[in-house]
């Protein structure tokens, strides 16, 4: 009876382990499945060309990823192109998702998938949000802007809606690094705390948290701590607004979420 209990154990630690002897920490297993994680994105600008795609930069555990753009004009040429890193320049259409719909997701996949370009294809600047869903590989974004004018002001801009923003869903506790670089006049960069999506402070009148901000010239750097299940939303902003102000150029923000 020892011996057959014995046994009885000696197999159900076997199973519990690989052929190795190595617990089964596989990334293919339920367990060990990684998370999912969504880029948003809001208020960006693409102008026609290749040459001024915007990029967005991210790590994926697999090889895809699945994205929505939203648009307008809605009947504007937009493909949505795999990139390995926002330093590469889009591939040809080819290797697109061609002529996208307004709203609509598309899966993007490729073997060295890091990133997507914006690219619009038609003859006219196009205005648009982003959604990006992907298994996390790391939480560590790049977003590449090669033009960004200056905001009119008045009452349409209010409550950041101008300004473009980023938010990494789920959000996780944390160290928080941003840093942003470009060519042109003073910016700022500052981490809002609270329902920007929602547009929270129109709703409430109640201001957004600023955790940390940096303004000035280029480049600018902010880093702070981050509480989940709070929401956070990065947003870049220029210094002043109106015609006169020039715009920024060549505009790389990166940043490390927890």
């Amino acid at each position: 009876m020892k011996l057959l209990s014995f046994a009885l154990v000696l197999a159900l630690a076997l199973a519990a382990c690989t052929g190795n002897g190595e617990p089964d920490a596989s990334p293919t297993s339920p367990a060990g499945s990684p998370p999912s994680a969504t880029l948003l994105g809001q208020n960006l600008d693409v102008f026609p060309g290749p040459d001024q795609a915007v990029k967005v930069g991210f790590t994926p555990f697999g090889s895809s990823a699945r994205v929505i753009v939203r648009f307008e004009p809605a009947r504007a040429v937009v493909d949505v192109c795999p990139i390995a890193s926002i330093g590469e320049p889009p591939p040809d259409r080819e290797g697109c998702k061609r002529d996208v719909r307004t709203g609509v997701r598309e899966t993007i996949t490729a073997a060295r998938l890091g990133g997507i370009a914006i690219v619009v294809r038609s003859d006219e600047s196009v205005s648009f949000d982003l959604v990006v869903e992907y298994e996390e590989g790391e939480r560590a974004i790049e977003i590449a802007l090669p033009v960004l004018p200056a905001p009119a002001g008045g009452a349409d801009c209010s409550d950041n809606a101008c300004n473009p923003f980023f938010e990494l869903q789920p959000t996780n506790a944390g160290a928080f690094e941003a840093s942003a670089t470009w060519d042109g006049p003073e910016g700022g960069l500052v981490l809002l705390q609270g329902s920007v999506l929602g547009r929270a402070h129109t709703a409430t009148g109640i201001p957004y948290g600023e955790p940390t901000r940096d303004e000035g010239s280029p480049p600018l750097e902010v880093s702070t701590r981050l509480t989940a299940p709070a929401e956070y939303a990065l947003a870049l902003r220029h210094a002043r607004q109106g015609s006169a102000v020039p715009p920024m150029r060549d505009i790389v923000l990166s940043v490390s979420w927890p």
